[in-house]
């Protein structure tokens, strides 16, 4: 571990003495020296240790420039700086920036001494208030660089003294001349490919021109810098493939270097450097290339980020414990169910106590027993018997030498009616509780389990990528639709986009278009809101595989005023769909509400996340508690647009049929109705449905009209694939054939995305 933190304390060193060493090369104001002083004085306020600093500072300053003058530029703020961090000790007071600038300052000063006449001129008064500009500013950078590290956000001062920092760099870099060969654009071409792929437009043009103006301060040759800001915004208008930018960028520096002559020195040496530098960065896998650290500017979204998958995890966590709560309320009342006999097997233990009732204080007890010893308690249980079938007992009911010889025959008789009606009463009473309790627990074991699968749906991380946003406005702009704003999540593979835009432009097919490009799924508008300001935010999901095509069609009893037939299409999820139709018992307005009362309780189960079982066998117990009198067939199809899956779920409906590509395939019906009894079982089948097959579902009326061989031999017989007319010819046959009830078809059939028509 120690040797660890050795080598890194010496590679950050080597690192500041390879900055300061490129700094002392540099020079933007002619005949003046290089920057290495500010950078000195700025790693010392960065608290990076004097000690290890000044050696290699004086050593780097006197490789370079052993003069009379380069002595004392080495010297002098090596000197200020040690006194500075003594009386900063001494008097225990902070290092400020208003500090630093004096000690600049003090630095440049001795410089004037050396050669008086030389020195005060103009060039070195603007060499001297540069060098204490850059001095702050690289205090600037290089404290966030030091404390914060790499990729975190910069502010505004931070970016301009990365941008002075990163100019001084390349001006510097520029120097190295090897025969003829400046290594200048050898590592130009290698960081470009790095910047377009890995930056924004506006990062990297930033980046760009800074390196661009360092290399062109050189020789004040600024043309130099325009043209290599030109040879990055060529690269980046190619970047989705990075082969076509490397080679537009080596085209662009040809044309600016043969045809513009803005680069000097030998010109084919220095494009062989750059085309190999742009080869060598673009053989680098995106994979590794984005692992290189980027800077964030002020409009990054990581914490926005941060803070959504923070409060998602929290939120997740709280439902988990809410949905603990509900389990344990369901295992409370299903545990606390008090169970009864029936009352035929409760008849001796009713003997019991009216014999216990009756006969304890009777004088002649003992002589009663004696006389019929165990027969007693059969008589007994016949006459309870007797009260629990017809509801009451006489002396008739009693055998003649009991009726003859009981002298408390009143009690008795009274006793036996008494405590078998109230133990019918009390079994009656228990047994509904019991429906009730179960009906209960199963309710909260459903919203346990929604909140359960809830909590896991949210607590999965959603990423924000600001790339990818930053151009789907550019897209946009190209086809005339103005986006102000966007934000792209992706969660389990499937992104979710919202967006806000003109009025105007809401409903162009170029948004949706142009989302699905980028994002590389197809998508589509799950929503829009009109904002005050007049825009509107439109919010697009991931498209399913397959979208829906259904049409219904019923026919009402001739002389009733309602169809008791309801049907309902409701869209679950985005990729799930159900198709429901309920057959009331009867005709009429009352048989329309009970079946439209039992649609609606079952599809919003199915919305709130309830799977088939439950949410049958709960709407089939609340009817059957509270529609004794009533009953619904219910025929549903919870249809799957991802997979192509059908799951058939039937609750008394007749049979469906599923018209494959070459054949009729029937799907039975077995199951009792709603409401009947409470323990109604719903039958499941799951099928799979392919493109161009089709789900024919229809009340009895049409059942018993034309049967199931009727209904095949119009499937048979039309080609059609058009749900309209296959429901239709089904009603009009069956009103040809004298269709004298309440009768409903629905027919779906699934169809690819891109080329979904009818009603969705």
């Amino acid at each position: 571990m120690k040797i660890n933190s050795a080598l890194t304390y010496i590679k950050n060193y080597v690192f500041l003495a390879v900055i300061m060493a490129i700094c002392c090369l540099s020079r933007i104001v002619p005949d003046c020296g290089g920057y290495a002083m500010s950078i000195y004085i700025a790693l010392v306020y960065c608290r990076y240790s004097i000690a290890v600093l000044s050696p290699i500072y004086l050593a780097l300053c006197l490789i370079f420039d052993h003069t009379l003058s380069g002595i004392i530029y080495a010297i002098a703020p090596v000197v200020i700086m040690l006194i500075a961090k003594y009386l900063h000790y001494l008097f225990a007071k902070p290092m400020r920036l208003y500090a630093v600038i004096v000690y600049s300052v003090l630095s440049a000063l001795p410089l004037l001494f050396v050669d008086f006449p030389v020195y005060l001129n103009l060039e070195y008064i603007i060499y001297a208030i540069s060098l204490v500009v850059v001095c702050l500013l690289s205090c600037t950078i290089c404290y966030a660089l030091g404390v914060r590290g790499i990729g975190r956000m910069l502010s505004v001062d931070e970016m301009i003294g990365g941008f002075v920092l990163l100019a001084l760099l390349a001006n510097g870099i520029y120097f190295i001349n090897i025969y003829g060969f400046r290594i200048y654009y050898l590592l130009l071409g290698l960081l470009l490919p790095y910047l377009y792929r890995n930056l924004s437009l506006t990062q990297g043009v930033v980046i760009v021109g800074a390196i661009a103006v360092g290399g062109g301060l050189w020789n004040n040759e600024l043309a130099m810098a325009g043209g290599i800001i030109l040879i990055f915004l060529t690269a980046y208008a190619f970047v989705q493939n990075k082969w076509i930018a490397g080679v537009s960028a080596i085209l662009t520096h040809i044309i600016c270097g043969l045809y513009f002559d803005i680069f000097e020195g030998n010109y084919y040496l220095h494009l062989a450097g750059f085309a190999a530098g742009i080869l060598l960065s673009t053989l680098i896998s995106e994979k590794h290339i984005k692992k290189l650290p980027a800077f964030k500017s002020s409009g990054g979204r990581e914490s926005a980020k941060e803070l959504v998958n923070r409060s998602r995890q929290d939120l997740a966590r709280r439902i988990g414990l809410v949905s603990g709560v509900f389990y344990e309320m369901s295992n409370i009342y299903s545990k606390g169910v008090v169970k009864y006999p029936s009352p035929t097997q409760a008849v001796p233990k009713i003997a019991q106590e009216v014999i216990l009732k009756t006969c304890a204080g009777c004088i002649n007890r003992e002589y009663c027993q004696n006389l019929l010893g165990a027969q007693q308690n059969k008589i007994i249980e016949g006459v309870i018997s007797t009260v629990l079938t017809s509801g009451k007992a006489t002396i008739e009911d009693l055998p003649q030498y009991l009726s003859s010889k009981c002298i408390q025959l009143p009690a008795l008789l009274a006793n036996c009616n008494h405590l078998a009606l109230s133990y019918d009463i009390k079994y009656t009473s228990g047994k509904e509780f019991e429906v009730d309790q179960k009906l209960m627990s199963g309710q909260l074991q459903g919203v346990g389990d929604i909140l359960g699968e809830l909590g896991d749906e949210i607590k999965s991380t959603i990423n924000i990528d600001d790339k990818l946003d930053k151009r789907i406005v550019e897209e946009l702009g190209y086809n005339n639709i103005v986006c102000s704003d966007v934000m792209t999540l992706t969660k389990n593979g499937k992104s979710t986009v919202s967006l806000l835009v003109r009025e105007r432009d809401r409903n162009k097919k170029a948004l949706s278009q142009v989302l699905t490009r980028l994002v590389r799924s197809p998508l589509e508008k799950s929503d829009e809101r009109k904002l005050p300001d007049g825009r509107y935010c439109l919010t697009f999901v991931a498209s399913p595989k397959y979208s829906l095509t259904y049409a219904t069609a019923t026919s009402t009893k001739q002389g009733s005023a309602a169809s008791g037939d309801t049907y309902s299409v409701t869209k679950l999820k985005t990729d799930k769909v159900l198709v429901a139709l309920c057959d009331g018992m009867g005709s009429g307005t009352k048989a329309r509400e009970g079946s439209q009362s039992a649609l609606d309780m079952v599809s919003s189960y199915y919305r709130a996340g309830f799977d088939n079982i439950n949410s049958l066998s709960l709407v089939n117990r609340l009817l059957s508690v509270v529609s004794k009198d009533s009953f619904s067939a219910l025929d549903m199809c919870v249809v799957d647009l991802e997979m192509g899956v059908v799951d058939f779920i039937k609750q008394g409906g007749v049979q469906s049929v599923i018209k494959r590509l070459d054949s009729i395939q029937i799907i039975d019906s077995k199951a009792l109705p709603l409401g009947i009894v409470e323990e109604a079982r719903a039958q499941v089948q799951r099928q799979l449905l392919s493109v161009g097959e089709m789900v024919v579902m229809f009340t009895d009326g049409i059942m018993e009209t034309l049967t199931l061989n009727g209904i095949k031999h119009i499937l048979n017989a039309l080609s059609s694939l058009n749900p309209r007319q296959i429901c239709d010819e089904i009603i009009n046959q069956a009103k040809a054939l004298g269709l004298n009830d309440d009768a409903s078809v629905v027919v779906f059939r699934l169809c690819p995305m891109q080329s979904a028509e009818g009603n969705r």
